[in-house]
Order: structure tokens, then C-alpha cells, then sequence
């Protein structure tokens, strides 16, 4: 939570006061405990639940202070300081995550439809289909990787699923990784699935 930009002294995360409720009522709140429906937040994590939690905060808005001088009943000026999700400074005031803030790096979604394979340079050249309103996130599309990106690494495994690829900045476009959302089309003994 400190990393996202939370103040632990502001928000009360140390002393005796009840400062674990608070924690967790944050990160609750900054998603930290998504995938981990079943967490016990005084007890140690596993090696699991770590890594999720830090891929959670990765995708987390940071947040910022703001001090705001208020009037109060009597005519005299105090300062009130509030916490809110940290904007980026574009036109468009779009929340900033620590991923995109600390490593320059986003994620994109969409289905992989096409790979081809350079056997000289050992590279593949992956092909995707823009998403946006299946994931309601980022889509990758023409402007961004131009619908295709190129690596090394083999995730042939993940053609035809929905996909989230993990770049450092499209300039660069250096591939962080590529994850899928596998899903089970049909369940049955072999022989008894043909195609509809």
C-alpha cells in the first residue's frame, strides 16, 4: 500500500489503533486481494498468494494526496487532506498503475489467431483480434501493436484464447510476458466430441 502511495501514518497503519482493519480495508479496496477469495490476512502468505498480491498491486491505481483548505463554522481556515487515485497528466485524466508508473509498462487484451515462425532470426510473430468489449480493458489493436508483436519466447500454447501480453511501451515493445484465459470448450470421452 505504501508503494501505491498511501502515507501509513495518514491512513493509520501504525500504532495500536486497530491498524491491521485498516490495512486490509484498503487493500481490499485497491483490489490486492483478487484471485484470493479465500485469504487469511493475519496469517503468512504462500509462495501463491504472494505473487498474486504483488501481480495485483502491479495493476493497482497508485494513489496521491490532495490538501484542500476548508471554512469551517466559525470563519477560520483549516487544511484537509484527502487521498485519491494518482491521474496521469494527458487530457484525459486516466488513473496511473504502479506498473505503468514504476516500469513503463502496460498490459493489452485480445484473442491470438495467427503465428508465424522465423526460423532464421528464431523469433514468432504473433497475431491478435482486437477484444475491447469482452475484456473492458485495453485492446490490442492498430495503434498499439499494430494487431501483432514479435519475441522469442514460445507461446504457441496460448493460440486461440483470449490473452494478455504484458509490454514495456509500445515504442519499445519489449514482451514481458503473455498470459491466456483458457477455457474448456468440451468435456468427454475421446470419440464422442465431434464438431457442431
Amino acid at each position: 500500500l505504501c508503494i501505491l502511495g498511501y502515507n501509513a501514518s495518514i491512513q493509520g497503519y501504525v500504532g495500536n489503533d486497530f491498524w491491521e482493519t485498516k490495512i486490509n480495508v484498503d487493500a481490499a479496496q485497491k483490489g490486492l486481494y483478487e484471485g484470493l477469495a479465500e485469504i487469511d490476512a493475519s496469517a503468512a502468505l504462500t509462495r501463491d498468494q504472494a505473487a498474486q498480491m504483488i501481480w495485483n498491486g502491479l495493476q493497482a491505481n497508485e494513489v496521491e494526496y490532495v490538501t484542500t483548505l476548508v471554512t469551517g463554522p466559525d470563519g477560520t481556515l483549516t487544511s484537509k487532506v484527502t487521498v485519491q487515485d494518482k491521474v496521469s497528466d494527458d487530457n484525459l485524466k486516466t488513473k496511473v498503475t504502479l506498473l505503468e508508473d514504476k516500469y513503463d509498462a502496460e498490459i493489452e487484451y485480445g484473442y491470438m489467431t495467427g503465428i508465424e515462425y522465423d526460423s532464421v532470426k528464431n523469433e514468432y510473430t504473433y497475431t491478435f483480434e482486437d477484444d475491447t468489449n469482452t475484456f473492458g480493458g485495453e485492446a490490442i489493436v492498430d495503434d498499439a501493436y499494430v494487431g501483432e508483436l514479435t519475441t522469442a519466447k514460445d507461446f504457441t500454447d496460448l493460440f486461440g484464447q483470449k490473452v494478455a501480453v504484458v509490454y514495456k511501451n509500445v515504442t519499445n515493445k519489449t514482451v514481458y510476458g503473455m498470459y491466456g484465459e483458457s477455457t474448456v470448450l468440451a468435456s468427454d470421452i475421446v470419440g464422442n466430441i465431434t464438431n457442431a
